[in-house]
């Protein structure tokens, strides 16, 4: 086991940024990163997606495939609204 747990933001920020032109939904995010809903639930995901400089916005899950908010890194997201 780990000395220092990473906590739910930090494996969110940096699966985020390693998979930066991907936006996924909380729900494949949880799978994804087996953490449970109790551990990272909308409200605390929107408070996360605050801190980190997230893109949160409505979209589809290219996942699931569910249209729903998904998230992703504000870098990029920037980057892809100008084009």
């Amino acid at each position: 086991s780990d000395l220092f747990p990473v906590s739910p933001s930090q494996m969110v920020l940096t699966f985020l940024n390693e998979h930066a032109r991907i936006a996924y939904c909380d729900d494949c995010l949880r799978k994804i990163l087996h953490i449970s809903r109790a551990r990272m639930n909308e409200r605390n995901i929107t408070a996360i997606a605050a801190d980190l400089g997230l893109n949160r916005r409505p979209g589809k899950c290219p996942v699931c495939g569910v249209a729903r908010l998904v998230n992703q890194t504000a870098r990029l997201a920037k980057k892809q609204r100008t084009k």
